[in-house]
């Protein structure tokens, strides 16, 4: 893995924790050179006053 270029697929992102940490997993545990993220759905946050 060290040095890859990786795509992490994700159907539903709400918050970004979760992908977040895959990221930094990759990065900093296994050495990926490049983490991006395809998503097919971002549950949009209400804005509350």
């Amino acid at each position: 893995m060290r040095g890859a270029r990786v795509v992490v697929v994700d159907d539903v992102v709400t918050t970004g924790a979760t992908v977040e940490a895959c990221a930094r997993v990759l990065r900093q545990q296994l050495g990926a050179r490049n983490v991006r993220v395809l998503t097919l759905a971002r549950v949009a946050r209400s804005r509350s006053t």
